[in-house]
């Protein structure tokens, strides 16, 4: 009786682990990007690394993983692509899901050219995680974003700094979304980024219809030439800003801190103080 006792313990042990080996086999067939996440870990300054490391992540058809060395800072000397319509990238176009892990490091254009740092398009989802974005600039007529530009894919930006960018007429100096996907900025600050000419949005430019949410976050010190010194906000798309503080920005013609010409801004426990608008008449 004891040893038939012990049989079915074993037999059931057997089917469970068996059941585990073909739960994990047909996640690993119908899910692979999930299960074999590839991380890549970059040296201290190793930009080349850095873009190589996107290169890798962007065809080798998993999710990634981007680790950059703590506290260092990655120059872009020149543009890593030209794309006609959108402008030029320092750093390879996302078109897949990363997600890159600053440390508290820096990537920025060390660079008389002008080119913008980051750009993401469909199917690219990207997560920047604790890291600050600086000196992009975008010369585009019609697509801005001097730090980030997000064509049509998904954006998220947690405890990260996008600041010093700038763009011209196509506005955005530090953040440009076209996307009907969502974009979220969390525990964030966009600052002291601008636009010239008759651009708009000189901390964020938003277009599409995708959802725009601000949590936790700061944007300040921000300049536009024309509307928008904080945020511009075109088309049907939503904005939701919570507890966010928008201070100290400023835009020649209208909306020191927000133009809405189109869409819904919900604006929830934040602060909005020291903005300024001049309305050129001239």
């Amino acid at each position: 009786m004891l040893k038939n006792y012990f049989a079915k313990i074993k037999e059931g042990l057997y089917l469970r682990i068996g059941f585990i080996f073909s739960l994990l086999f047909f996640s690993c067939l119908f899910f692979p990007e999930h299960i074999f996440a590839e991380t890549f870990s970059i040296g201290p300054t190793d930009t080349l690394g850095l873009i190589n490391a996107i290169n890798q992540a962007n065809s080798n058809g998993t999710s990634d993983i981007i680790n950059l060395s703590p506290n260092s800072t990655y120059e872009l000397t020149t543009f890593n692509n030209d794309d006609n319509t959108y402008s030029k990238s320092g750093l390879p176009v996302v078109t897949s899901e990363i997600v890159i892990n600053g440390n508290e490091s820096t990537i920025s254009r060390n660079s008389v050219k002008r080119f913008r740092i980051l750009a993401v398009k469909t199917p690219g989802k990207l997560t920047l995680n604790n890291i600050t974005i600086s000196q992009g600039y975008s010369d585009n007529l019609n697509y801005g974003g001097g730090g980030v530009f997000n064509l049509d894919g998904t954006l998220i930006i947690n405890e990260s700094v996008i600041s010093n960018n700038n763009a011209e007429s196509g506005g955005g100096g530090g953040i440009w979304v076209l996307s009907n996907l969502p974009t979220s900025i969390i525990k964030s600050k966009i600052s002291n980024n601008s636009v010239g000419q008759d651009g708009s949005g000189g901390g964020l430019h938003k277009r599409g219809l995708g959802l725009m949410e601000v949590n936790d976050s700061e944007i300040a010190e921000n300049y536009a030439r024309n509307n928008g010194g904080a945020i511009y906000s075109y088309q049907t798309g939503e904005i939701i800003l919570q507890n966010t503080e928008i201070s100290n920005n400023s835009a020649e013609n209208n909306g020191g801190a927000i133009y809405n010409y189109m869409g819904t801004i919900s604006i929830d426990n934040s602060t909005l103080s020291g903005n300024k608008a001049t309305l050129q008449t001239s």
